[in-house]
């Protein structure tokens, strides 16, 4: 097995879970008395739910006991996950084509309850050697502890791992942990072209990953330790 890591983001890049998110934050917010916006909405983009909670308390005004309204963020956001929740196009390849080249782990922002239901739902368990949530560590995206926590788990060298992230926030925490990344940037969080210069390399879709992009990373990796 290769002694490069693998690590896939999951909402917005795996699962096509944006649109229902956003579904949830505006009866969230509706319920709260405020109106949902599309700027706010994108500085808490990949972040955990209790980050994103702190950035509407802020933004909004919002008041409330941070600890009930995460929960009841939460339980607005399952009932649409659970029934609703579809594969972006090339994620189940990805995963199955990378999963028995590479160790591979799942790092998400969300609860591990989540992360469990989809690598449960479309059968990727043999595939993954490692779940990885943003509640297991002490600073969410873009704070790199989350790709850290992975590489750990992976038992693979944060510089030998290649991320694979949608959002500005996912991209910046993957490069502080000194890792690779390949951006494939969630449009309705903003510019495509704000990646480039940051991720190493950015596509239009996982349609057009190709083993090779990971494997010359890993040639370019031994070759910087002869």
């Amino acid at each position: 097995m290769s002694t490069t890591g693998v690590i896939f983001d999951m909402d917005g890049l795996l699962v096509d879970s944006e649109p229902l998110w956003q579904e949830a934050e505006m009866e969230f917010l509706a319920a709260h008395g405020h109106s949902y916006d599309p700027f706010i909405a994108r500085r808490h983009a990949g972040l955990r739910f209790t980050d994103v909670i702190a950035v509407m308390q802020r933004e909004y005004l919002l008041a409330g006991d941070p600890k009930a309204l995460v929960h009841e963020l939460i339980d607005l956001f399952l009932s649409r996950y659970l029934n609703k929740l579809r594969l972006l196009p090339g994620a189940d390849e990805a995963i199955r084509g990378l999963g028995v080249i590479h160790p591979a782990a799942i790092a998400s922002s969300s609860p591990l309850t989540i992360i469990r239901h989809v690598v449960r739902r479309f059968k990727w368990d043999p595939l993954l050697a490692a779940l990885c949530s943003g509640d297991e560590v002490c600073m969410g995206k873009p704070a790199p502890d989350l790709f850290l926590l992975a590489a750990k788990r992976l038992r693979v060298p944060p510089i030998a791992c290649c991320v694979l992230e949608d959002t500005l926030t996912g991209v910046r925490a993957a490069k502080a942990a000194g890792m690779r990344c390949i951006a494939i940037p969630t449009l309705m969080f903003g510019d495509p072209r704000e990646f480039t210069g940051l991720a190493d390399i950015v596509l239009g879709s996982l349609t057009e990953l190709r083993p090779e992009m990971v494997v010359g990373w890993v040639r370019d990796v031994r070759q910087s330790h002869l």
